[in-house]
């Protein structure tokens, strides 16, 4: 089954979140099925408003949501 994984304090210094461009270190991230991560609010924020694609790929993910 295809889910979506917490990573409570992200390692990698360089990467950036594609939603809000701000750096994800040492923050709460979110990996999606399609192993693309984002912080935690920013996913949050784009499934409060129905939006259940990745960013990057158009990912279906909705059946990776919790019910």
């Amino acid at each position: 089954m295809k889910r979506l994984v917490i990573q409570k304090c992200y390692k990698k210094e360089e990467e950036m979140c594609t939603i809000c461009l701000e750096q994800m270190y040492q923050r709460m991230c979110e990996y999606l099925p399609c192993t693309h991560v984002f912080h935690f609010k920013c996913l949050g924020q784009l499934i409060d408003t129905r939006k259940y694609t990745c960013p990057l790929c158009r990912y279906d993910f909705k059946d990776a949501l919790p019910l």
